[in-house]
């Protein structure tokens, strides 16, 4: 992967938002990042000359095959560090999730793999959303209080910078 950090977090955040049934553009991305809206527009248009996303009809932001490709594999690495981070090291969430955020872009694919597989190909992150590459999730069964089974809002393993102070 040849791409700045930076580049890796406007993919990983795109993807996040994609997630969700609205629309990804420019001013969601901008309060999901906490960036200026000057910020997103020019990280756009260099994303756009670099063949990672398309802007289409009413400013929605599209991923193309690279752009999705570098995400999946940012977002199948946070979240495989966010659960070694609470499973193994017993981490909380919001410490494992700033913890993840530092640490994926220095993973290698084969310590992702490694990581992977020593954590039994896990299927969910800690906040119950699933890897990219890994089996399909079991659905929960009702009572069942397994990793993901946690009642309340799932967290969506975004990259957003915490608010400044």
């Amino acid at each position: 992967m040849e791409t700045t950090h930076a580049i890796q977090d406007y993919l990983g955040a795109i993807y996040d938002l994609a997630g969700s049934d609205k629309p990804v553009i420019g001013a969601r991305l901008a309060r999901y990042m906490h960036l200026s809206a000057p910020s997103i527009t020019e990280a756009l248009r260099r994303m756009q000359r670099e063949g990672y996303v398309k802007v289409a009809g009413k400013k929605e932001i599209r991923l193309t095959t690279k752009g999705l490709d570098i995400a999946r594999t940012m977002a199948r690495r946070h979240r495989l560090l966010e659960r070694w981070l609470t499973d193994v090291l017993g981490l909380d969430w919001s410490r494992a999730h700033d913890e993840a955020h530092r640490l994926e872009h220095a993973l290698s694919p084969v310590v992702e793999e490694r990581l992977a597989e020593m954590l039994g190909m896990p299927s969910t992150c800690p906040h119950g959303n699933p890897i990219p590459g890994m089996p399909e999730p079991e659905p929960a069964l009702a009572g069942d209080e397994g990793p993901g089974a946690r009642g309340g809002a799932h967290h969506r393993g975004g990259r957003g910078r915490p608010p400044a102070a």
